[in-house]
């Protein structure tokens, strides 16, 4: 979180502050300053500053900035003593200082900050409301409470909370089962609530009976919020904030319960943490909720998910096989990828196998696009309350069930579909069953479904019987498909990857896709976020931004201007680095790619050395930000991206040789991330690397000679008005749903107004209510040439008043939210017009929903709520839109008529 701005210059106090009585504070304020300005003291001056303030408040607009330095600087100096007594000290100094001056915003805001560093995250809310009810346009305070709201509480709280059906049965389950131990022992129960969030099933035990609730949570979030929520059971619940395992209760619980189960049910670990309860936590006959779970499975068929579970095959040999550019005389050999610290020697070349790191993903399958390839199946019975012991690989003793499946459509099995019953008490009859059920399309479902990726994926053929074994691997389901009993298909799974292998095409990759591959290693498993994993199959993103690439080569050699040097800077796993190296027209230009890892770094060294070919004159260099070699600072990292050059390129710069004047850099930078926001700190490292670039410049014979080339080298804001009561239930609580947990005020405080990793084309959840606008174009050129900004004053890239219509038939339609995403201009513009009718087109790519201008992507769009505004059709929305350095997009409606 920023903090004020350090100003050497401190004007002399105003003269109209200070009676003659007030003689001592002059000498009083020279001696603050003295001891903070001259020796950086913040021990004398903090304390000095405060008796002064407290004396003579009238000078807190002169004074206040270097108060709130100095009392920052003290608090910090205590929080990094890292003892008990040194963090009171801190939050005391801190609070009492905002008690005597409470008209001060910039030290309510250091008081949040202080407080969210000491992890009291509730003071640090209040504190920063505070900030923002003293000054309302305080953006570092709005952006720090933002951020602390979407830590604090996870969107599918809400969802979860709003889930009726599920509280419902939660309670009667443990009402019953309060009840059946209070019968057998004689006496009130005790309670163990295991993870319990925000306190819903603590509450409820309390409720229900319990003579006492011990609830223990490891998110030292939550445990303040559910701390905060049953304050008023003091005496009765202790919140702590431990691992179950770190947990000794004595005597033992009567009851535990818990709800660490995730859409895809055991995700959150369910299986140990209950083996050990029942082992350490438990008394014997005690009971423990819930009771067991009933898996439903189906094979699917999606496009999205098969993208987003590893790298597709036809796009590691497009981007890793060995290429030429056509010419069959050539001959082929493997080229240095270079790194710092590193050479040819100690790497393995074999071409990575990019995985999702997690092996399934949570989405509601009622949305998703996907194809239902088998009727569904009930597995067996998985028991919680006594689990099965842990299996470490998947073997025939972990196989829990065999399950034969019909295949009802044609289509290739990219994942299982999960979803389960969990039955919350053991019952003898379906009449007497308490349970939650996690089917897709249930009335007020807070769940999404499981979907567990398939190693391999094969063709399933309509009325023909496939195989599924089912296992507990590592206390997690592990789902793999017979291949004896169905028959894999290059055709199906090739037939969304074939535009890739034309990025890049050449004789001997046609020939290696058809012929089998032989490989005497197992091939490095690079483990990766499952949407990082979907950007590099993004083959719209990658064949356009190749276009781009090649143009803007061939233009500066038209230019008499050739390329020097390309950076990737796009981050983690780019792939444009190595595509833009396979171009006839960069086979002399060193490409530096930044990646996020080592891992990542590791994964295009091994790409790289199979895609560079022969009759390249210089090689592709890849730093990781977490390499060690690389540099401790942002800087040290930009100096070597430009100077791994060749000696000729950096004898350019370095010496300034007039015969070679121009220094030509090809800078790609990702600025929007595929979530669909601004990516942070963005423009920051463009302009360092502008800054940098100019230093260096002055030691070129002619510094004009530098000329940088952004990609993209400007960015469109587009807008639309939507109609999305799928985001109000993740951000407020509906009374009645919570059957008494008094939540409602306290969380409801914790809504946010941004969302992002939206799909906008998703008409389930949202519709288009108003047109689409272009807010505003910015020139990242311009921007990234501009001076540092100051941390405390916002620096406004670029605002805009607009209006939208309202769409025809849009009687009863209601606005909740404006819709945005961005358009990357990679080339020059021109004067074409799109169909929407907008005067922007030239090479550029769009991150917005399927059906504006291209094809569907791996980028997600992001919303701002506004309320939730009825809407007449002839009426407009007047909105104000912003790009702030601070909080990135800022959109305010104005009005409606």
């Amino acid at each position: 979180m920023p903090s004020p701005s350090r100003s050497s210059y401190h004007p002399p106090l105003a003269a109209s502050h200070l009676l003659p009585t007030h003689a001592t504070v002059l000498a009083q304020v020279q001696k603050a300053r003295e001891a903070w300005k001259t020796r950086r003291d913040s021990v004398t001056a903090a304390p000095l500053y405060l008796r002064i303030l407290q004396r003579v408040p009238e000078l807190l607009a002169e004074l206040e900035v270097e108060l709130v330095e100095s009392m920052s600087a003290y608090a910090d100096a205590l929080l990094k003593q890292n003892k008990a007594t040194s963090r009171a000290s801190a939050l005391w100094l801190m609070d009492n200082a905002c008690r005597s001056l409470p008209t001060s915003g910039l030290l309510a805001f250091e008081y949040g900050r202080i407080c969210f560093q000491a992890q009291e995250y509730v003071s640090a809310l209040e504190a920063f409301r505070r900030a923002l009810h003293i000054r309302p346009r305080h953006l570092a305070a709005l952006d720090a409470l933002e951020n602390l709201k979407n830590l604090a509480l996870d969107r599918w709280h809400f969802r979860m909370l709003n889930d009726r059906s599920r509280n419902a049965n939660y309670q009667r389950a443990i009402f019953s089962c309060i009840r059946e131990q209070a019968r057998r022992l004689g006496r009130a129960p005790r309670v163990l609530d295991v993870g319990t969030g925000t306190g819903l099933l603590a509450w409820m035990a309390l409720k229900g009976g319990a003579g006492d609730v011990v609830a223990c949570e490891v998110n030292s979030v939550l445990s303040s919020i559910a701390s905060r929520l049953l304050d008023r059971e003091k005496g009765r619940v202790q919140v702590l904030n431990l691992s179950s395992y770190d947990l000794h209760l004595d005597p033992p619980a009567d009851v535990i319960v818990t709800e660490l189960v995730d859409s895809g049910l055991l995700g959150e670990h369910i299986l140990p943490v209950l083996r050990h309860a029942r082992q350490h936590l438990l008394r014997q006959g005690g009971c423990i909720i819930p009771h067991a779970a009933r898996v439903h499975v189906t094979v699917v068929e999606s496009v999205d998910i098969r993208h987003r579970a590893s790298l597709d095959e036809q796009v590691r040999l497009a981007l890793g096989g060995n290429a030429n550019d056509g010419d069959d005389d050539l001959e082929h050999r493997s080229t240095g990828i270079h790194s710092k610290g590193s050479s040819d020697s100690d790497e393995d070349s074999t071409v990575p196998d990019v995985r999702a790191e997690e092996g399934y993903t949570c989405e509601s399958i009622a949305r998703l696009p996907c194809l239902r390839l088998t009727r569904p199946v009930t597995m067996p019975e998985i028991a919680l309350s006594d689990p099965p012991p842990r299996m470490e690989t998947f073997s025939e003793a972990s196989v829990i069930a065999d399950i034969d499946l019909e295949v009802i459509e044609d289509g290739v099995a990219d994942a299982v579909a999960v979803w389960f019953d969990l039955d919350l008490l053991p019952s003898n009859s379906e009449s007497d069953r308490c349970a939650i059920s996690t089917a897709p399309g249930r009335d007020g479902n807070g769940w999404d479904q499981g979907l567990y990726f398939l190693p391999k994926h094969l063709a399933l053929r309509r009325g023909h019987v496939s195989r599924l074994q089912i296992a507990l691997v590592k206390d997690q389901l592990s789902f793999r498909l017979d291949p004896t009993f169905t028959k894999p298909t290059k055709a199906e799974n090739a037939k969304d990857a074939s535009v890739v292998t034309s990025l890049c095409s050449s004789p001997s990759s046609e020939r290696a896709a058809t012929e089998p591959s032989v490989c005497l290693h197992s091939p490095p498993t690079v483990d990766m976020a499952e949407m990082d994993i979907a950007h590099m199959n993004d083959v719209q993103h990658h064949k356009v931004y190749q276009l781009a690439i090649a143009e803007r080569a061939a233009a500066a050699l038209r230019d008499n201007n050739p390329l020097t040097t390309m950076i990737d800077w796009s981050g983690n796993l780019s792939v444009l680095g190595l595509l833009a190296a396979r171009l006839r027209t960069l086979e002399a230009v060193p490409v530096t790619i930044l990646t996020g890892s080592k891992e990542s770094a590791a994964a295009l060294r091994a790409l790289g050395r199979r895609s560079i070919y022969r009759h390249r004159h210089s090689g592709i260099y890849v730093i990781s930000r977490s390499d060690e070699n690389a540099g401790s600072t942002l800087s040290s990292l930009i100096s070597e991206m430009i100077f791994r050059c060749s000696k000729k390129d950096r004898s350019i710069i370095e010496n300034g040789r007039p015969d070679s004047p121009h220094f030509h850099v090809l800078v790609i930078h990702d600025f929007v991330e595929n979530t669909g926001w601004l990516r942070q700190g963005a423009v920051e490292e463009l302009r360092l690397l502008h800054n940098l670039l100019r230093s260096r410049s002055g030691k070129m014979a002619d510094p004009s000679g530098l000329s940088v080339t952004l990609m993209p080298a400007a960015i469109s804001v587009f807008v639309q008005g939507i109609e999305a009561p799928v985001l109000l239930c993740q951000n407020r609580l509906v009374p009645e749903n919570l059957l008494g947990f008094p939540a409602e005020e306290f969380l409801d405080g914790l809504g946010v107004r941004k969302f992002r990793e939206l799909d906008l084309s998703c008409s389930e959840d949202y519709r288009p209510v108003t047109g689409i606008t272009m807010a505003f174009r910015v020139d990242l050129e311009h921007v990234a040439s501009a001076k540092d900004m100051d941390n405390t004053a916002p620096d406004t890239v670029s605002r805009a008043q607009i209006e939208l219509p309202v769409l025809g038939g849009q009687e009863g339609a209601t606005l909740h939210a404006i819709g945005f995403w961005f358009r990357l201009h990679l080339g020059p513009q021109n004067e074409k017009t799109d169909k929407n009718g907008i005067c922007d087109a030239g090479i550029c790519f769009d991150t917005g929903p399927s059906g504006f201008n291209q094809e569907k992507t791996s980028y997600r769009q992001g919303a701002i709520l506004v309320g939730a505004t009825p809407l007449v059709t002839s009426e407009r929305v007047h909105l104000e839109v912003m790009w702030s350095i601070v909080r990135g997009i800022e959109i305010v409606l104005l009005g409606i008529d």
